[in-house]
């Protein structure tokens, strides 16, 4: 949806996540799937996440994590796409 704007990580993403985390969930953030207004605001969402227990991790690293495993053809397949 190009017209959408994305929710702000210091606002909705952090206080669900914070949320989520202190309800006893494991809680992820994919950081480079969300944004703020400011640059300033990114840097202090990302360390409250932190320090309430969020895994900040990238889209990357969600995507291999979602495989599971090295050495299959979708891990392959993904693979041979972010080189």
């Amino acid at each position: 949806f190009p017209t959408r704007r994305s929710s702000d990580l210091h606002v909705c993403v952090l206080q669900t996540a914070v949320d989520m985390a202190q309800a006893g969930f494991a809680a992820y953030v994919v950081a480079d799937a969300t944004s703020s207004r400011a640059p300033s605001s990114v840097e202090l969402a990302v360390d409250r996440l932190r320090l309430a227990g969020v895994q900040v991790i990238n889209t990357e690293m969600a995507v291999f994590e979602l495989l599971g495993r090295a050495g299959t053809p979708a891990f392959k397949a993904v693979s041979a796409l972010v080189r």
